[in-house]
């Protein structure tokens, strides 16, 4: 039997790569910083914490996204496709027809649960391609659920899952959406700029538990003195 022992040094220098690489700065406002504005701002205002659990997180989820993006593309759709729409960066996973493909995955489980940022983001996509429908396909890592065999016998049934949904929006949802985009980015640059955060609205609650911005974060909601002045857009969307 072969002497083994936990190699932490070894550990921590993977950590710490991965990190490093997680932590990449991007130029310019990206759809997903319209999503969590206050937490774009506070990444770039602060540099990207990235904690070891959230390095865990996103190297699977990355992982796994990467497959399902290489299996979306061998069935005939494209690549992911990097867009530029009036100083709004998007890198969309996929498309499907012409039609944007948001990939996701998810650790909770509901086959008719589809998160409202999944469908923020996914009309996002629609605007910058100027389309009125789009799919979201959601990896579910662990699932539960009650199926019945040939026999008609009913069991529960554990495993991951992939599920996909086709969403349809209005012209008016895309056109209101391509405004509202519009303004928030002003707001957003606005708050970069003059480093000031206070416009902007909090993020999902889900995401402040494994925040590395707490402190920062309850700070822009702090009763100031002198308000910054300059701009009269307001933050649209939360």
């Amino acid at each position: 039997m072969p002497e083994m022992n936990r190699d932490m040094e070894m550990e921590k220098d993977v950590y710490d790569v991965c990190r490093k690489w997680l932590s990449k700065d991007r130029t310019g406002i990206h759809v997903s910083d319209l999503i969590s504005p206050r937490q774009a701002f506070l990444k770039k205002m602060h540099g990207n914490r990235v904690s070891d659990g959230q390095v865990g997180k996103f190297v699977a989820g990355i992982a796994h996204h990467g497959i399902l993006e290489s299996m979306v593309v061998k069935y005939g759709d494209t690549s992911e496709k990097k867009v530029n729409f009036e100083g709004i960066f998007g890198s969309i996973d996929a498309t499907r027809n012409g039609f944007p493909v948001e990939i996701k995955t998810s650790r909770a489980w509901k086959s008719t649960m589809i998160s409202d940022d999944y469908i923020k983001q996914l009309k996002m996509y629609c605007v910058l391609l100027n389309k009125t429908k789009g799919y979201i396909m959601i990896f579910f890592l662990s699932t539960k659920e009650d199926a019945t065999d040939e026999n008609g016998d009913t069991k529960t049934v554990y495993g991951p899952k992939i599920v996909c949904h086709e969403i349809v929006f209005t012209e008016d949802e895309i056109k209101i959406e391509k405004e509202n985009m519009l303004n928030n980015k002003e707001v957003l640059a606005y708050a970069l700029n003059n480093k000031d955060g206070t416009q902007l609205p909090k993020c999902a609650k889900w995401k402040c538990a494994d925040c590395g911005y707490k402190v920062e974060c309850k700070e822009i909601d702090a009763p100031r003195v002198i308000p910054v002045e300059g701009s009269t857009l307001t933050f649209i969307g939360k």
